[in-house]
């Protein structure tokens, strides 16, 4: 799943009052996922971090703005080893 759909989605759900709309937009996005990226998904919609923190600082964010400037929005599951594979001098 694209960030820029869970996004939406989290958008979304926070943009309305109603527990069925809510529960099917949740529904809706669980659905797109693919199987491994479900467990992912859920947990930055709860706003849980698998990795526990966030950990980003100044330079960190400059040098994933420079891996992500000529991407399209990265999947859900790639968030993590984009995140890894950034070495900071």
């Amino acid at each position: 799943m694209q960030l820029s759909r869970l996004v939406e989605v989290s958008r979304d759900v926070a943009g309305t009052r109603s527990r069925l709309r809510k529960r099917a937009y949740l529904s809706e996005c669980l659905r797109e996922a693919r199987t491994d990226e479900v467990a992912l998904i859920v947990d930055y919609l709860t706003g849980t971090l698998p990795q526990g923190r966030v950990g980003l600082g100044p330079a960190i964010l400059r040098e994933l703005e420079k891996h992500m400037k000529s991407r399209k929005s990265p999947r859900s599951s790639d968030l993590l080893r984009e995140r890894q594979s950034i070495k900071l001098k």
